[in-house]
């Protein structure tokens, strides 16, 4: 039995990697005009050490469908807004627990929402958005590698029906 549990074990724990980070997407309002050309980007409430790494990613994002980054005078005002909805977590107390750092787990949903907003009207003509369930511990810290390319598979998932010209 032991030689089958191994194997198993092992398998299962390194297949993880190949699991999709988690991350899903949802549009609220559809669909923009395929005419607009250009675009501008303005960040909201992001984490310092993730604003660049959202931002960027969403701008290689949509430059895929052939519209153009600008810092004024755009088609489209897109407005890239981070929320954050706490979840309860019930605290187990375990007199052999040990932590790297002080404080208890937290458990959140992160979202990122998008709203593009016509550059003439201010009117919202597309938007949605990304969002992921986190789970941390103290100690833990920010793999951004990874989340950048986690982010930039999921903005391309968020505009994969987006009109291209």
């Amino acid at each position: 039995m032991k030689k089958f549990v191994l194997p198993l074990g092992l398998f299962l724990l390194f297949s993880c990697t190949s699991i999709p980070p988690g991350i899903s997407s949802y549009v609220n309002v559809c669909c923009a005009d395929p005419d607009y050309v250009t675009f501008s980007v303005t960040p909201k409430n992001i984490p310092a050490f993730l604003g660049p790494i959202i931002v960027s990613n969403f701008i290689v994002a949509l430059a895929g469908h052939d519209l153009q980054p600008v810092s004024k005078d755009a088609d489209l005002h897109i407005e890239l807004r981070y929320e954050q909805l706490n979840l309860d977590l019930k605290e187990i107390h375990d007199d052999f627990m040990e932590h790297l750092a002080s404080g208890g787990d937290a458990r959140f949903i992160a979202q990122i929402t998008v709203e593009m907003r016509d550059g003439k009207t201010g009117k919202i003509v597309w938007s949605g958005g990304i969002r992921r369930i986190h789970d941390v511990s103290p100690g833990e810290y920010m793999h951004t590698g990874r989340a950048s390319m986690a982010f930039l598979d999921s903005f391309h998932k968020l505009l994969e029906n987006y009109p291209s010209k």
